[in-house]
C-alpha cells in the first residue's frame, strides 16, 4: 500500500511529511505556514494533531504512524 503521509510523534510536536503527489497538493491546500516546515515535513501541535490523521484518512490519504 502506497503511504501518501508519514506521521511522526515527538510528544509536544507531530511531524506531517508528504510523500504522495497528492498528499503535496493537499498540503498546499491546506495552507500551511513556512514557520512550521522543517526540511520535508511540518509541525503540528500534540492537540490537533490525531484530529488531522483522522480527517486525512477519512479524505483517502494513507497515513503511517510513527
Amino acid at each position: 500500500m502506497i503511504q501518501d503521509f508519514r506521521v511522526r510523534n515527538h510528544g509536544s510536536i507531530w511531524m506531517f511529511t508528504p510523500l504522495s503527489e497528492a498528499a503535496k497538493a493537499e498540503v498546499e491546500s491546506m495552507q500551511v505556514e513556512d514557520w512550521q516546515w522543517h526540511g520535508g515535513s511540518f509541525g503540528v501541535d500534540h492537540r490537533p494533531a490525531r484530529v488531522l490523521v483522522q480527517a486525512l484518512q477519512l479524505n483517502g490519504f494513507v497515513c503511517s504512524e510513527q
